[in-house]
């Protein structure tokens, strides 16, 4: 644990070991931040791989055990004041119980978060067709929905006890393009998209987004501001061709039919994509890398960050 000093800023991050939470981490660490942030990585198993390799990264990184469930124990664990939080969580598929379940847990640590006193609050949702469009617009994908809701909240209670917050509106990921069967699926449907263009963003990007928020809370850019935030927009067939030209293969997906079944069997992900087609995300990536000038696209991904390194 980082040694006591006044100086020192503490910030919790839920989702630690997840694409999120360790992207925001890193992004912490590796900032010339002036002042000192003492980062509370919250797990649920402290003794994964995953949270020890957490722990090793910097004398600035405490790994603290808690659920989301109970929120209270969470705080009281984080040897004193907090005043900054980082809050994603996962979506869940299956059932508008469970969909509910994501919305229960954000609310709760919002609330808990109000009541020890936090300053700013970083919230982790989704953009739902842009900035204006994303205020308003639910959009009938369930866990997009959700999102929505988590952010209605936290904007009502935190205006309400004068903490301020930051949304942060992400597209779809890039991480979301793996090797494996899941990946492989994710670009037959992507595939079905035809001609229409799909934005992405790299967990990377998000994490930075996130890291400036916590640093520089009264940043006119984040103060009490909603962000859309993406870094490519290519259709499947253009990213294609970018695959072949960094790996000199085509791209894996498995066959389209298999991308229909698995639609079919999980309504909440034919919906998404049923979205995309007929809506679609529409974050301004001029201004992203405005403010980012290092935002990935696709093809620095790739080579990058992706999971294909070392594939082929």
């Amino acid at each position: 644990m980082a040694p006591s000093n006044s100086n020192i800023r503490r910030c919790l991050v839920t989702g630690a070991t997840g694409n999120q939470g360790s992207a925001v981490i890193n992004a912490l660490i590796s900032s010339n931040a002036t002042i000192p942030i003492q980062i509370l990585a919250l797990t649920r198993n402290v003794d994964s791989p995953q949270a020890k390799a957490l722990a090793a990264k910097s004398d600035s990184v405490t790994v603290i055990k808690g659920d989301l469930s109970d929120c209270d124990a969470i705080f009281a664990q984080c040897g004193g004041p907090v005043q900054s939080v980082f809050s994603v969580q996962v979506n869940v598929f299956g059932s508008p119980q469970k969909n509910q379940e994501e919305v229960l847990l954000a609310k709760s640590l919002i609330d808990v978060a109000i009541s020890n006193k936090v300053e700013h609050f970083v919230q982790a949702s989704g953009d739902r067709g842009g900035p204006e469009r994303s205020e308003w617009d639910a959009t009938g994908v369930p866990h997009f929905a959700t999102k929505f809701q988590i952010e209605k909240y936290l904007q009502e209670k935190a205006t309400a006890a004068e903490m301020t917050w930051t949304v942060l509106r992400p597209v779809t990921f890039m991480e979301n393009y793996t090797p494996d069967f899941h990946g492989r699926g994710f670009a037959a449907m992507w595939h079905g998209l035809g001609n229409k263009p799909l934005q992405f963003v790299a967990a990377k990007d998000i994490g930075i987004f996130a890291a400036r928020a916590i640093q520089s809370p009264e940043d006119p850019r984040f103060r009490n501001k909603a962000v859309s935030i993406a870094g490519d927009e290519l259709t499947q067939d253009e990213a294609c061709k970018v695959f072949q030209k960094v790996y000199g293969t085509k791209m894996p997906m498995i066959f389209p039919f298999v991308g229909n079944i698995v639609q079919w069997k999980i309504p909440e992900v034919k919906a998404m994509f049923e979205w995309f087609k007929e809506m679609g995300y529409s974050a301004n990536i001029d201004e992203c890398k405005k403010f980012n000038e290092g935002m990935l696209d696709f093809e620095a991904w790739l080579k990058q960050e992706s999971g294909f390194k070392g594939w082929f």
